[in-house]
């Protein structure tokens, strides 16, 4: 038999049981979207499956109606039920002690049983998407143990005064909700509400009485239609996170600063306000705040309170200065976009990574040293930054820049430090030869060919990355760069390492050529101070005999050439570690490896098959 009493599983018909997992002693069916009109009385009335089954999964077919038998299936833990055409929840629902996720969203629900309360071991409760038009009175009581009531995207208008006795988290959002309850606290219920979610409704007030709420960690009331925040506010301890953009908020009470220890994040982009209180700097913990799309004139000089701050937008406003961001220790991205801001030149921010100061009026910034801004789309360098003749340190990396004139780089006379990587820049100016203090230049990821003879006039530089470009052969004069430390030639379609340039350069300590069409190995480097040395994935076929004389190199890499063999002479590399030579052609392997080479690690696996495989060989030659 197949329901009431004396039946069994094995009676249940084939295709509801192929849909049945047991293991032990319990029990789950799933059937996910295949079209079902009802759930299988065998679920809730077999007298040997519906004392075992825990989880019940029925989501995307054309269930219409949820009988009240499923309150017989008493060890039930979850029930999901999402995406059918439900109208309606069985007041059985509430016999399910120990149901604990329960997910009816997307389906037409217009109301929920008061016998919900009753299932006390509910944490998640999803409701999204139907249409209900008020929860019950006592929703309150569903449980201590709730962590998310979800009935966003209804057609809530108001909420019952119990929501805030729930713990965890309650979505409200997406509904028609215009007013709020007062909070009340007595002995008995104390407001335990964690997190509220009321995004997208029409309300206009928040009560005061929300000052109670002292265990909301976050608050959500973003495009609502909000006038002013409760002057209690400051009350709520433990706020963090703090959602009211595009609301219609004019000022911000001065007991906001009593958030200081605990608040996070602020969104207040798309209100009206026009001037910040001196209290907002006593938010020292707060790490991001977007106050954009205001009409806010200027930044209280308290702000350097907010020590912890990583991301700042205050674009579209009026502001004319933006000096009082200097003390901001850990600002990282910042937006001043859309202002009215004329000068930047006692801005300092050490830790910024990106700053948009697009579609402001600035002029002069004589005294900035450091500017970043990468990843801002720029296509060329705007007129105000000719006028930083005290750059040390640029990063315009990450942009779309094809040209940088020849007036705008002989204003830097004192830059150290410049990244122009991931440009489509094919040439420098001339005027870089009266950069004689870079130091380092980067100009990876560009779309350069070839370089003019006024590069070799940087006699400053240690590092220079050229990689990922279309270079075919080295720069001229590329040897009396005598500062260079450490150089990046890899991805290019370079031929040929000029031995005779390369000798020059005798502090040279890290040469990287990697993904070339390099044929020969570059002799007469015995002068240099090479510490590691990277020519993989090339055509080179065989090495020097002057190899011996590279005494420095403790790193070699030659993976991916065209080696058949390796001269008995790289013994004599006595700072040696590192050698990889997989993925060549060798047919022997000089004696020294397993005698003369024990303080090195070497890399010799997979060889490519041009002739005779190694292991074919005689073994005094392995």
């Amino acid at each position: 038999m197949a329901v009431g009493p004396g039946s069994t599983i094995a009676g249940i018909p084939e295709d509801i049981r192929n849909h049945i997992t047991i293991l032990g002693e319990s029990a789950s069916v799933t059937f996910d979207t295949f079209s079902r009109k009802k759930i299988p009385p065998e679920i809730y009335d077999n007298e040997e499956l519906t004392p075992k089954t825990e989880e019940v999964r029925m989501p995307f077919n054309v269930i219409k109606k949820v009988p009240n038998g499923i309150g017989k299936i008493s060890r039930l833990r979850n029930l999901e039920l999402q995406g059918n055409d439900i109208k309606k929840i069985p007041k059985s629902v509430g016999k399910l002690k120990n149901l604990s996720k329960f997910d009816m969203s997307k389906n037409k629900i217009k109301s929920v049983p008061r016998s919900i309360s009753k299932a006390n071991k509910l944490e998640t409760v999803n409701l999204n998407n139907n249409d209900l038009r008020k929860l019950p009175p006592k929703v309150g009581q569903i449980g201590r143990q709730l962590k998310i009531l979800n009935v966003s995207g209804n057609s809530l208008k108001k909420l019952p005064k119990s929501v805030y006795v729930l713990r965890g988290a309650v979505n409200a959002s997406d509904n028609k909700i215009s007013s709020l309850p007062g909070v009340t606290s007595t002995k008995k219920t104390k407001p335990t509400i964690e997190a509220l979610f009321l995004a997208n409704n029409d309300i206009e007030e928040i009560p005061e009485s929300f000052s109670k709420l002292m265990y909301l960690l976050q608050l959500d009331l973003a495009n609502n239609k909000v006038a002013s925040l409760p002057s209690t506010i400051g009350n709520i301890n433990y706020l963090t996170s703090l959602d009211l953009r595009n609301n219609e908020v004019f000022e911000l009470p001065e007991d906001f600063g009593r958030l200081k220890f605990s608040l996070q994040y602020l969104n207040l982009s798309g209100n009206k306000l026009e001037s910040l209180p001196n209290s907002l700097g006593t938010l020292s913990h707060i790490e991001e705040l977007n106050l954009s799309n205001n009409q806010i004139a200027t930044i209280p000089e308290t702000i350097f309170g907010c020590k912890r701050l990583i991301k700042f937008d205050i674009s579209q406003n009026l502001l004319i200065s933006c000096d009082n961001l200097s003390g901001l220790a850990s600002l990282e991205i910042a937006n001043l976009s859309s202002n009215r801001i004329a000068e930047i030149a006692e801005l300092k921010l050490d830790s910024i990574a990106q700053i948009d100061l697009s579609k402001n009026e600035l002029s002069s910034c004589e005294n900035l040293e450091d500017l970043k801004l990468s990843g801002c789309g720029l296509e060329s360098l705007d007129e105000f930054i000719s006028k930083l003749i005290f750059l040390q340190h640029i990063d315009f990396s990450e942009n779309n820049i094809s040209e940088i004139s020849t007036t705008l780089i002989n204003r830097w006379r004192y830059l150290r430090t410049a990244n122009l990587s991931k440009n489509q820049l094919s040439s420098l100016p001339k005027g870089i030869r009266n950069m004689q203090h870079l130091g380092k230049l980067d100009l990876s990821f560009n779309k350069f060919t070839e370089f003019d003879e006024n590069f070799k006039i940087l006699r400053a530089l240690t590092e220079l990355k050229l990689n990922n470009n279309l270079i075919q052969t080295c720069p001229k004069n590329f040897g009396e760069l005598k500062s260079l430390r450490f150089v990046d030639l890899s991805h290019n379609e370079i031929e040929e390492l000029p031995s005779e340039q390369l000798d020059t350069i005798s502090s040279l300590h890290f040469l990287k050529a990697t993904n070339n069409k390099i044929t020969v190995f570059p002799d007469n480097l015995q002068h240099l101070r090479l510490q590691e040395i990277d020519l993989s994935d090339n055509e080179i076929k065989e090495l020097p005999t002057a190899i011996r004389n590279m005494k420095t190199v403790r790193k070699m890499n030659l993976q991916n050439n065209s080696l058949e063999l390796i001269p008995d002479q790289i013994e004599k590399m006595a700072s040696l570690r590192v050698l990889n030579i997989e993925g060549n052609f060798l047919r022997f392997y000089p004696k020294c490896f397993a005698s003369g080479m024990s303080k090195c690690e070497i890399l010799k696996e997979n060889q490519r098959s041009k002739r005779k495989p190694i292991a074919d060989l005689p073994e005094d030659a392995k």
